[in-house]
């Protein structure tokens, strides 16, 4: 091969290669540097500065902005952002209702056909497992800007910034 043909591939190679980095919002603990980073595509819950909440993939835009759902919203005006995992949503959630569910039915079993009425007392915190599974949060911890973490967009992998 000729130096033309050479230097056309690994300028191709090059820009491929640029270009295929994929663009993460990243949030920076300031006190301790630890960095959560939200990838393109993947479930976030989020809190604006107008108390706006929601939730969904995460997707971004041309000029440094994110997409949730058919919402833009600047960086800048994001209060709380936090991870949300579907499967951990719905694993803590069943499990929290399989449990009340449990408690309850033992509570009525030992009412009904032991006659015990100590049994009458699981029924409480097995209605109250079940109201939890119902409006579970979600467990892991929000990133909030107003406090300790910094906001930001990069492209690329986490071992390439330096800040």
């Amino acid at each position: 091969m000729n130096n033309k043909t050479v230097l056309i591939i690994s300028l191709l190679v090059v820009c491929i290669f640029t270009n295929a980095q994929k663009k993460q919002l990243v949030a920076k603990d300031t006190y301790s540097l630890k960095e959560v980073v939200f990838n393109e595509g993947k479930r976030v819950r989020i809190k604006t500065i107008q108390n706006g909440k929601l939730s969904g993939r995460l997707f971004f835009t041309e000029d440094g902005k994110i997409r949730i759902k058919s919402h833009v919203i600047p960086i800048e005006q994001i209060v709380k952002i936090k991870k949300n995992p579907l499967l951990l949503h719905i694993v803590t959630s069943s499990t929290c209702i399989f449990a009340g569910t449990a408690l309850i039915t033992g509570g009525l079993v030992g009412v009904i056909f032991a006659s015990d009425t100590a049994a009458s007392l699981a029924i409480i915190p097995g209605s109250g497992l079940i109201f939890l599974g119902v409006i579970f949060p979600n467990p892991l911890r929000a990133c909030n800007m107003q406090k300790e973490y910094k906001l930001f967009l990069t492209n690329g992998s986490p071992v390439s910034r330096r800040d």
